[in-house]
């Protein structure tokens, strides 16, 4: 009984390798990534800007509906 529950296990597991390959081919042929879009596409301009007037970047996260971390990443 294990043997047969361990093979569709691992059936399944490589059916999901399978369709995540396929969906990240899709992807690339369309110039796309794969993965979950990002929140913002830059803090560039407006965090860099915020940064420099002195506003923290806690602040800067709670304005553009980011985490702390996110600014950070972004931030010099």
């Amino acid at each position: 009984m294990l043997t047969t529950l361990a093979a569709f296990a691992k059936l399944v597991r490589d059916t999901k390798i399978e369709h995540t390959g396929a969906g990240l081919a899709t992807a690339a042929a369309n110039n796309g990534h794969g993965g979950r879009p990002r929140k913002i596409d830059s803090c560039g301009c407006s965090g860099q800007e915020r940064n420099r007037q002195g506003i923290s970047a806690s602040d800067i996260g709670k304005m553009l509906g980011v985490s702390r971390a996110t600014v950070c990443r972004y931030l010099p």
